[in-house]
């Protein structure tokens, strides 16, 4: 929930304010809006949160909206710094990771992300797809073969 409330970079001022207004219940003027570098590196830090919440506690209720932001943002760079920290957690708890993902979906959240416009995008969700059927069992590999014609 963090990161969908507070990642965006590109929105629109008014309705920030207005949001902020009405969750703090201030009087906040526009000008004390973050600038761009700063939410870039508020970004960074949320998500080095996130994963090292996930390193300590990967559950599938703290897998779930993370898998959910991905398939939501609309932000190419939003998406591949979430990604790219995906691909960190593979490095980090692999096999806990997989069978978290594995509750909530599997491959097939990962396999929608390859529709996007972003070549960067589709070569990271590649990656984690790989990564996923790499730590997956081989029931699940032979699952996914047969769903998917790959051999």
């Amino acid at each position: 929930d963090a990161l969908q409330t507070y990642y965006w970079v590109n929105v629109d001022p008014r309705k920030a304010v207005a949001e902020a207004q009405e969750v703090l219940n201030l009087r906040i003027v526009s000008h004390m809006r973050p600038t761009q570098v700063e939410i870039l590196q508020l970004r960074r830090q949320l998500l080095d949160i996130v994963e090292e919440r996930l390193v300590l506690e990967c559950t599938a209720n703290e897998v779930k909206p993370l898998i959910s932001f991905m398939y939501d943002v609309s932000d190419f760079d939003q998406l591949t710094d979430t990604l790219r920290m995906v691909v960190r957690l593979f490095e980090r708890i692999p096999e806990k990771l997989t069978a978290e993902i594995y509750e909530c979906g599997g491959v097939h959240p990962f396999l929608s992300l390859l529709d996007r416009q972003c070549e960067e995008v589709r070569i990271f969700a590649i990656k984690i797809i790989g990564q996923i059927l790499t730590f997956s069992s081989v029931r699940a590999r032979k699952k996914f073969s047969s769903e998917y014609g790959v051999s």
